[in-house]
């Protein structure tokens, strides 16, 4: 590492371990004493949290006077200038706002912003620099991570820039919307580069309450997924792509918000209206989660970490309505794991202003929601906004710090994998300058494949490659 420490961007300060001792390591997780226990016992040279409000008797500090005085360097962001939960909005946007004696002596300054203090330097391995590491100074250093070179950032109208913070309530939001198309009335209009704080409802809109609330008796289907939306996009037209950058997802409400069930003729082990069989259905059962922002406490014996993302997020068709249980080239219900905090979505707009529709938020779940339902909860959701003018796609892809991923919405399941295959060499082609059959060729033996559903009236997979596979 010739002499840096490496960087560490952690949305929650409980992914540090023992290996990352002496690194930098900026988190998404509130300075409370809770948050010192992980970082003590990692030991990085220094830590970021987000001071969450500091509020009564400075609990939301209390891990810098903590570490302090295990001689560790901890400094926090001020709660109003980044996204709680989220890593790279710390270092991005951050004000930093409280920092202990180590900190201040590593060259920290409080009312400075934390990007300017903290120098990344990419590689397969990203390191960082501070102010005042001896031989060390800014010449060289990028200020920022891989959303810098995104398609987002490079393509779009804005360029990156945040706008205007849009705050979709409950109230204001009014009606939500079981289908996603080019008629029903638009609920907010933005500009491409602004930002929506989304409180988002759960997949049944609340209505299950207890562990003896059954779906079949409290929900009238298919009135599932309720979405948020639609939200207008100054500018965007047909042959645009919309990308949408989750900036956080945070549990709304109060526990237990998570609710997951066994619905009756639902799942991929079960007969169901288009897999019909003679078999009985299974048994329906509701369990009620306990959710916090570290956390998904499944059950006594076990406790799932919080890995919350979008299970549908999507612009509107050019002339159908599509109900939100259904994906396909539009976007719709793909309920994949990847489309969480730190990701990018880009969406082809097919119809004016694009529509863009969001909802149904899992704080967890695992490959191919095989159930048929993930832990479905409420949330307060930030998202980034950014059109990119001129630039057609044919389905949803995805671009996170590590990958790029093309995304395919049908049944059979293999035609599904077979799109988003094809999209992604086409992609790769285009964009990246490989001839087509080599792309193809090598996809074969460096391709993944991540699996969204196989529940929905279409499954979803996404067909991705390792952007250091990218890079001429």
């Amino acid at each position: 590492m010739t002499g840096e420490p490496p960087l560490r961007l952690v949305d929650s300060i409980t992914e540090l371990s023992a290996s990352d001792a002496g690194c930098v390591a900026v988190s998404g997780s509130h300075g409370g004493a809770s948050s010192a226990r992980y970082a003590i016992a990692a030991r990085p040279l220094l830590s970021v949290f987000n001071d969450a409000g500091v509020g009564k008797d400075q609990a939301g500090i209390e891990a810098l006077k903590l570490m302090q005085d295990q001689g560790l360097a901890a400094c926090s962001v001020a709660h109003d200038s980044a996204c709680i939960g989220h890593a790279r909005s710390s270092l991005a946007e951050g004000i930093v706002s409280h920092a202990n004696a180590a900190a201040l002596a590593l060259g920290i300054l409080t009312g400075a912003p934390l990007r300017e203090q903290i120098i990344v330097r990419a590689g397969s391995v990203p390191s960082a620099s501070l102010r005042s590491f001896p031989n060390h100074s800014h010449t060289g250093g990028i200020h920022m991570s891989w959303l810098d070179t995104s398609i987002m950032f490079t393509k779009g109208v804005a360029k990156g820039k945040v706008g205007t913070t849009h705050e979709l309530t409950e109230a204001k939001q009014g009606t939500y919307h079981y289908t996603m198309g080019p008629y029903s009335q638009p609920v907010m209009h933005i500009k491409p580069g602004d930002r929506v704080v989304v409180e988002t409802r759960d997949a049944f809109e609340g209505k299950i309450k207890t562990e003896k609330d059954l779906p079949s008796q409290k929900c009238v289907f298919p009135f599932l997924n309720p979405q948020n939306g639609p939200i207008m996009i100054e500018g965007a037209e047909k042959g645009d792509t919309v990308a949408v950058y989750i900036e956080s997802m945070k549990p709304r409400g109060q526990n237990p918000l998570g609710t997951c069930c066994m619905i009756p003729e639902f799942g991929a082990l079960t007969g169901t209206y288009y897999t019909a069989t003679l078999n009985d259905p299974l048994p329906e059962i509701t369990r009620k989660i306990n959710v916090d922002e570290q956390w998904v406490h499944w059950s006594p014996r076990v406790t799932l970490p919080y890995k919350p993302h979008i299970g549908t997020l999507s612009c509107s068709p050019e002339i159908d309505s599509i109900n939100s249980l259904t994906p396909d080239n539009h976007g719709g219900n793909m309920d994949l794991p990847d489309m969480g905090p730190g990701s990018i979505t880009y969406l082809p707009v097919r119809s004016p202003g694009a529509r863009l529709f969001i909802g149904d938020a899992h704080a967890c779940q695992g490959d191919g929601e095989v159930c048929g339902v993930a832990v479905e909860y409420p949330t307060t959701t930030s998202i980034h906004v950014e059109l990119i003018k001129g630039y057609q796609i044919e389905w949803p892809r995805l671009e996170n710090e590590e990958v790029i991923m093309a995304i395919g919405s049908t049944r059979p399941l293999e035609d599904a994998t077979r799109i988003a295959y094809r999209e992604l060499v086409l992609w790769m082609a285009k964009d990246y300058g490989f001839d087509k059959w080599d792309a193809y060729m090598m996809l074969s033996q460096c391709g993944k494949v991540r699996l969204g559903n196989f529940v929905d009236p279409k499954y979803t997979v996404g067909a991705a490659i390792n952007k250091k596979y990218l890079a001429k």
